[in-house]
């Protein structure tokens, strides 16, 4: 049977490798390091490099997440809309 909608989503938002979770150290530095990236491409933005939406994921989840990593890196809802659009 395949997952939830709720669970697929979850699944989309988790991280790409496999995390110890008895190791809160190793958490606290992919965390880290996943805020770092988000920075960095927040600085691409205020720097005027183009960014564009897009993603080989299921659009109507990996898609919307993109977006709103986009506005928590500082882009304007809107502007993240019509990049993606």
């Amino acid at each position: 049977m395949p997952p939830s909608p709720v669970t697929f989503r979850w699944r989309c938002n988790a991280p790409g490798i496999e995390l110890d979770e008895s190791d809160g150290a190793e958490r606290a530095r992919y965390r880290g390091a996943y805020e770092k990236m988000v920075q960095f491409v927040g600085q691409l933005y205020r720097a005027g490099v183009p960014l564009e939406a897009g993603t080989d994921g299921i659009a109507g989840f990996t898609l919307h997440r993109e977006l709103e990593l986009y506005v928590r890196a500082g882009m304007a809802p809107a502007e993240a809309l019509q990049i993606a659009t």
